[in-house]
């Protein structure tokens, strides 16, 4: 359910990201899109102009200072406990730092692309009629004049330290996991990072920080509304490619949904480029781009057809095959000698990935067995009777050297200067009586 919830909100979190302000649409579609704000922005269910904080700096900054306000309570929780289960010697009202932290951390995962969002709004300028570069959030601010310098100093320190730094300690954990897995302190930190995923999957909250960090960026790196869009949606559909391929997520069902889901948001993108307005410029990219596009199934096929080659050929790739189906035949060798009491608790305990791939290795078994033995039957049958036809064949030929000719043919041939003549009975029919006298 966890898992679900947070595919839900990234979902929603990506949906206000295709929400661009200045998209003429309708004002029915624009109303449902605004309902989904809040998970990107959570400031937005309250109304921040009632203490005195109208301004978009003011705005910004406290955005910017939202993740400590959410580590200030953790924190101070943390201690409270810790100071009544002092005062009242009943240790076990203490909380687990190492819960109090996970806890924390799977918020600011949870929220990482809307934090990336928050924290890239001071870089996202476009172009005005009035030849100047103004805030896309905020239109009433100049880039790269007066105030939004002051403005830029706050988003740089927001991007080095809550997408640099949480980044980085994700990506550490990550890392490290392997040789730390032993320890039931790092397993209980850095919990929310591993147990939404399959094991072989461990890595997959890289990819989704990595995704939320670069569809911001296409913000930044384009200016033009439709190259911002094409540039989400293509990140969308790499993480599509992704998901397909590895399927990480510990439930089949969430992986289908998280598929349809980023599915849905490619519709979505191309529906809404609609109301977006193109200039030339953007006209002659978009060309440029499509010619490009069109080229990309060949590289497909090159790349496939090298990569099978590279599988039948190379020999390093050849011996990991091989190391594989030693892996296979252990493991198998191992399940057989298991108990049927033990064999069921294993197989009752493996998640839906791996139950699936044991299921289908059962099913392809049966078939690849047979067909191996029916293929081995022929060639036993073949070989018989080639053996059979060869032992016959010297049999007759030893019988006919062993049988002596005839007396009377052997003595007509000797004397026929033509040799012998063999007639056969139809040769004789064949002949009038005349001709049989003579």
């Amino acid at each position: 359910i966890a898992g679900m919830g947070f595919v839900l909100l990234n979902h929603y979190q990506m949906v206000n990201l295709l929400n661009l302000p200045n998209m003429q649409a309708p004002s029915t579609l624009t109303g449902v899109l605004d309902v989904w704000r809040f998970t990107s922005d959570v400031m937005s269910l309250f109304r921040p102009p009632c203490v005195g904080m109208a301004s978009f700096f003011q705005s910004l900054l406290l955005k910017s200072l939202l993740p400590v306000a959410v580590f200030a309570i953790f924190a101070g929780t943390a201690l409270s406990s810790r100071l009544v289960a002092y005062c009242w010697r009943k240790p076990h009202l203490s909380m687990d730092l190492n819960r109090v932290t996970s806890s924390y951390f799977a918020i600011v995962f949870a929220f990482f692309a809307a934090i990336s969002q928050a924290a890239f709004t001071i870089a996202k300028c476009t172009p005005n009629p009035s030849d100047k570069w103004t805030l896309t959030a905020d239109r009433s601010v100049t880039c790269f004049e007066g105030d939004w310098w002051s403005m830029l100093v706050v988003g740089s320190l927001a991007v080095i330290c809550w997408l640099g730094g949480f980044g980085a300690l994700f990506t550490w954990a990550i890392l490290t996991a392997p040789a730390k897995w032993h320890l039931k302190s790092h397993r209980m930190r850095w919990k929310f990072l591993y147990i939404k995923f399959r094991p072989q999957c461990f890595f997959f909250s890289m990819v989704i920080c990595g995704k939320g960090m670069l569809t911001n960026l296409g913000f930044i790196i384009f200016s033009q509304s439709l190259l911002q869009v094409y540039w989400t949606l293509t990140c969308m559909a790499l993480y599509c490619g992704l998901l397909a391929h590895y399927r990480p997520w510990r439930i089949m069902q969430i992986n289908f949904v998280d598929i349809a889901a980023h599915l849905s948001l490619i519709f979505l993108g191309f529906m809404l480029t609609v109301f977006l307005e193109l200039d030339s410029a953007t006209e002659r990219t978009v060309g440029m781009l499509s010619v490009a596009v069109s080229f990309t199934t060949a590289v497909c096929c090159l790349g496939a057809t090298a990569a099978m080659l590279a599988t039948q050929l190379y020999a390093p790739l050849l011996t990991r095959r091989s190391k594989r189906i030693e892996e296979v035949r252990t493991a198998v060798a191992r399940l057989a000698y298991l108990e049927p009491e033990r064999f069921l608790h294993f197989m009752d305990n493996l998640i839906d990935h791996d139950l699936f791939a044991f299921v289908s290795g059962a099913q392809a078994m049966p078939n690849e067995l047979l067909d191996q033995e029916l293929v081995e039957q022929e060639s036993v049958r073949r070989s018989r009777l080639s053996q059979e036809e060869e032992e016959g064949d010297s049999k007759e030929a030893q019988a006919k050297a062993s049988m002596p000719p005839p007396p009377a043919a052997a003595a007509a041939a000797q004397s026929s200067p033509f040799g012998r003549i063999d007639l056969d009975v139809g040769d004789f029919e064949m002949l009038s009586p005349q001709t049989f006298v003579v």
